[in-house]
């Protein structure tokens, strides 16, 4: 990198080890001189992005998308009038509102958490709540 004139801002740098295994030697990780610290979770990708625990399991992603999912649907909620009985688009709406925020990068996580009954009862929660 030095070649090629680029260089690393250490102080926003951090690190997550990615293994399933209990007991495992943490490395020291530096540049220039610098410790980078280590996470038990990073989020990848920027804002949206998807949450990589040390040991890929995805839960803290599951919980973090819920959240936003679930913020996102009273917040439309609030905002559409209700008079009279609930209108079938409305519904419509606010399902694929929640469905594409839970959805997202699914083929990078849904293998994880399909296997552990919890993660998986707290998405399906939240598609099943009526608008």
């Amino acid at each position: 990198m030095w070649s090629r004139g680029l260089e690393l801002a250490h102080q926003k740098s951090e690190a997550v080890i990615l293994a399933r295994k209990r007991a495992f030697f943490s490395p020291r990780l530096t540049i220039n001189s610098h410790l980078i610290p280590l996470r038990n979770e990073i989020r990848y990708l920027g804002g949206l992005g998807v949450i990589l625990d040390k040991r890929l399991t995805f839960a803290a992603h599951a919980n973090t998308v819920v959240t936003n999912a679930a913020y996102s649907a009273a917040t439309l909620s609030r905002l559409m009038l209700n008079i009279g009985r609930p209108v079938q688009w409305k519904k419509r709406l606010l399902a694929s509102v929640v469905e594409s925020q839970l959805l997202y990068a699914a083929p990078v996580w849904i293998s994880a958490i399909t296997d552990v009954t919890r993660t998986r009862a707290i998405l399906i929660r939240l598609q099943r709540t009526p608008p």
